[in-house]
């Protein structure tokens, strides 16, 4: 334990080099408030979005096809979205690329490739220019700065399920900029969705044709069944 006379003389020399306590407390607060400013906030986009995932299609199409021993309409394309699937889809490069060559709705209107290179990298962008929307025009820097913006893009946003019994998932992008983070979680969604859409029609259409053929050739074979018979009667 100290003694009183003790504390008073340990009181008596801080006293003494108050003005050292006092820049040390101004410096404190400066480098505080230079690390707070220099620190940039952090935004994050959510949007929410259902995937239909009914494994076989319950229709008068399907139930046709598979009285006729026809069983092609059934591989149905919702099997490649099921699943972690559609995470992995997401998380695709070329599905990244073709969403970076998108437009989206900003003033000027421009894709989102440029967007974030305008944004995000401002000096080399500023060194090779506007990026167009075709890649076959693209300078070897261009080519370069595209691709590491699809690296950037792939490293910003995450896809997962709310809850396993329901069929909803989330994408979520987490940017410095706030336009970066919306205009990439939706234009995102909107090609992915794009090419969902666009896989569904080519294997159903494509079962339709089969289904068509094999329709034609059964109208053909009982043709030449009743053509015969009436040949004989």
């Amino acid at each position: 334990m100290f003694s009183q006379e003790q504390i008073l003389r340990i009181i008596t020399n801080v006293l003494k080099k108050w003005h050292f306590l006092l820049i040390a407390a101004l410096v404190g607060a400066a480098v505080g408030y230079i690390r707070v400013r220099s620190k940039l906030p952090v935004y994050t986009s959510n949007i929410s979005f259902v995937l239909s995932t009914d494994p076989r299609p319950n229709s008068g199409l399907y139930n046709l096809a598979t009285q006729l021993g026809f069983d092609a309409i059934s591989s149905n394309p919702d099997n490649i979205f099921s699943g972690d699937n559609i995470i992995e889809l997401f998380k695709s490069r070329k599905l990244i690329g073709a969403a970076l060559l998108s437009d989206v709705d900003t003033k000027p209107r421009q894709t989102l490739l440029n967007l974030i290179a305008r944004k995000q990298f401002k000096d080399k962008y500023a060194s090779i220019g506007p990026l167009g929307n075709d890649l076959d025009k693209f300078s070897p820097a261009q080519k370069m700065l595209y691709q590491q913006i699809i690296s950037f893009v792939e490293k910003s946003f995450i896809v997962f399920k709310k809850d396993k019994k329901l069929i909803i998932y989330v994408i979520s992008v987490t940017s410095t900029n706030p336009e970066i983070t919306y205009y990439t979680s939706k234009v995102l969604l909107d090609e992915t969705s794009r090419y969902f859409i666009e896989t569904k029609t080519k294997v159903f259409a494509s079962g339709v044709k089969l289904l068509q053929h094999e329709a034609d050739s059964l109208a053909n074979v009982l043709s030449g069944i009743f053509s015969s018979t009436a040949s004989m009667n």
